[in-house]
């Protein structure tokens, strides 16, 4: 079962997906009456120390340094957060490729499960993105008062099977919906996928179906999404904290994998927030 059009709004509040067209000479550039091939990620706004972050999947931004060192052509990077409260016919945020791939950290590794990135985000992008109705999520809602047992799950994305490509515009876009997913816990997590704590595992309801009819099958696009966990508190009111962040999942059980945001948190407070200071006060 999907959730109402102003649910999904109010935890679009976090979302911003980030957008790009291949040109590469070729099958790419040919595809879409030549127009190119776009492609669109999961991502989410993030606070630590006062400082914002646009998140996702560090699969994602390693493959975008593969493809600039393999020379491909990747335009009109931007970023999409016209799910939070914007009016109608809001336009994305253009933002330079370079921006993004100088101000990216990753922490990735395949073997350990390690699946993060992060991009600083300057006042600039803040200003815009803060107008067009983005909230981060911070340090109440990543570290603060976690619950040990939420009553449920629930993850917000673009994935493809619910996209469809306009090849009116120029260059082409995606036209693409942001979904909100019930996530169901697992009751026995299976042997080969233990001994990962840094790792979230859910299961995505078998019911699950396309706007076609077609049954969701292929979570293209989500990787980087925001997995939140939900909890009605003694106050009598339901909250939501940011767990983790999809990163794979397995198709044939329907199991999704994502990284604890946790880890990555404190990882930016420790590292990066040091970073940032100096190079600010050399800047002054």
């Amino acid at each position: 079962m999907m959730a109402p059009a102003d649910i999904v709004q109010f935890f679009a509040r976090h979302f911003v997906s980030i957008g790009w067209t291949d040109q590469t000479p070729g099958e790419r550039s040919s595809a879409n009456k030549g127009l190119g091939q776009p492609f669109n990620v999961s991502a989410f706004a993030m606070e630590v120390s006062g400082e914002w972050f646009l998140v996702t999947a560090g699969h994602i931004i390693e493959d975008l340094k593969v493809s600039q060192r393999k020379g491909q052509v990747l335009t009109g990077f931007q970023l999409n957060d016209s799910w939070a409260n914007l009016p109608d016919g809001a336009m994305a945020l253009p933002i330079d490729f370079e921006y993004i791939l100088a101000r990216a950290h990753s922490l990735y590794d395949p073997d350990l499960g390690l699946d993060y990135a992060c991009i600083h985000i300057g006042d600039h992008y803040k200003r815009l993105l803060q107008k067009g109705g983005i909230v981060p999520f911070d340090e109440m809602a990543w570290e603060k008062g976690l619950p040990d047992h939420p009553d449920f799950h629930i993850m917000i994305g673009i994935p493809s099977q619910w996209s469809s490509i306009d090849v009116r515009a120029h260059p082409p876009s995606q036209e693409l919906n942001c979904v909100l997913f019930p996530i169901r816990d697992l009751d026995k997590l299976p042997e080969n996928l233990q001994g990962k704590p840094h790792r979230f595992y859910g299961k995505l309801d078998e019911e699950l179906h396309c706007p076609d009819g077609k049954l969701l099958t292929d979570l293209d696009g989500m990787s980087g999404a925001p997995i939140m966990a939900v909890k009605k508190t003694e106050d009598g009111k339901m909250h939501y904290w940011l767990v983790a962040l999809q990163s794979a999942w397995l198709p044939s059980e329907r199991i999704v994998i994502g990284n604890r945001v946790l880890v990555l948190g404190n990882a930016i407070r420790a590292v990066l927030i040091p970073s940032i200071r100096r190079t600010r006060q050399e800047n002054d």
